[in-house]
């Protein structure tokens, strides 16, 4: 009884607590796959397309995820799904930027670690940590806000 109740009190954030897990294997498993299977020789470059493509895959399995299990928000039109999505999108633009961008930038300062054999990963988990946060305050301050 005492489950269910904190499970409905807290049902957002332990949906999204799933939802990040989920979406950083899908992240974290397309960007190895990227730096193991692209044919780039430039390391920065390689770091630089696998994370794009991460990002790229990552965004619509977590748009999907969110509006359904994490924030369950009702669209009415196709015109209040579209602005959803662009909202969602345009949020996720700029976590996105952090993301493909802070990598390789965190890789060239130094944290280049190498970690179960995927180059520059150590920066790959603590970009991760940053974007995962700000997505979270703005899914719930903006994209899926519940309107009274």
């Amino acid at each position: 009884m005492y489950c269910h109740i904190f499970f409905e009190k807290h049902k957002s954030l332990i949906m999204y607590t799933i939802s990040g897990v989920l979406s950083t294997l899908v992240n974290w498993v397309t960007y190895a796959s990227c730096t193991n299977i692209l044919p780039i020789v430039s390391y920065h470059d390689l770091i630089l397309v696998s994370n794009f493509i991460a990002w790229g895959v990552t965004l619509a399995f977590s748009y999907v995820f969110y509006k359904n299990w994490v924030f369950e928000s009702q669209t009415n039109s196709l015109h209040e799904l579209f602005w959803e999505m662009i909202s969602f999108a345009g949020a996720r633009l700029l976590t996105g930027l952090i993301e493909i961008f802070g990598v390789p930038f965190l890789v060239k300062l130094g944290v280049n670690r190498t970690i179960f054999g995927i180059k520059g990963f150590a920066a790959k988990i603590w970009v991760t940590i940053v974007v995962t946060v700000l997505n979270y305050f703005f899914s719930k301050n903006f994209v899926f806000k519940k309107h009274a």
